[in-house]
């Protein structure tokens, strides 16, 4: 009996952290910006749902409410302009523009593509000023990772933080949005180990209350 309730606590876990990432993955209102080098090129991949892009194309041409059935293919100059208003990226006083590589809005998990023009080799002493979404949807994440010399930097940015910039020493008590969105991830698992171990005791006593 109690190897038979571990293993559906295993399973249970299992279960738990599977439905996170989907819901996460599948969520028009999480989106996530990837700024990456090849070589000597600057890349930006914009990972989000084809229903996401959707809404912002509904948003930005608003004859588009009433479209039943919406090409979201034929409207990358659109959704590229967006994005270049959207996002504001300047590395080491340069002033970063896009430009689209390849896009894939149809497919589960829609895609865009893009050079980053006038990259300077590195994505150090960047600022990032980016509020893509915030005005489609009333609660949205968008979360970007960077490539950086010393590792990759992530931040989490919404309505009412649309900023992130390059590392800088944190004073006494501060946390970046990297470090809150970790803290908040330990959480949410701790609560859940707590509950799993709840339901597992519980059982058990049940068990031997009947034996």
């Amino acid at each position: 009996m109690r190897k038979y309730i571990c293993v559906q606590i295993f399973l249970l876990l299992i279960c738990f952290f599977a439905a996170n990432h989907s819901l996460r993955a599948h969520d028009p209102d999480q989106i996530t910006y990837q700024f990456w080098q090849e070589e000597k090129d600057g890349i930006l991949t914009i990972h989000l749902t084809p229903k996401g892009a959707i809404d912002l194309l509904r948003y930005l041409t608003p004859e588009l409410q009433s479209s039943a059935v919406i090409q979201v293919g034929q409207y990358s100059s659109e959704l590229t302009q967006y994005f270049n208003q959207s996002i504001d990226l300047n590395i080491q006083g340069q002033n970063i523009e896009l430009e689209l590589l390849r896009s894939d809005l149809v497919n589960h998990d829609a895609v865009m593509e893009f050079r980053l023009k006038s990259f300077p080799g590195s994505f150090e002493n960047y600022n990032l000023q980016l509020s893509s979404f915030t005005e489609v949807y009333r609660h949205v994440t968008n979360h970007i990772t960077l490539e950086l010399s010393d590792g990759a930097q992530h931040c989490e940015l919404n309505a009412e933080n649309m900023s992130c910039s390059s590392r800088q020493t944190l004073a006494a008590g501060d946390l970046s949005l990297a470090n809150q969105a970790s803290l908040a991830g330990y959480f949410r698992l701790g609560g859940m180990v707590f509950l799993l171990l709840g339901i597992y005791f519980f059982w058990r006593e049940m068990y031997y209350a009947k034996s």
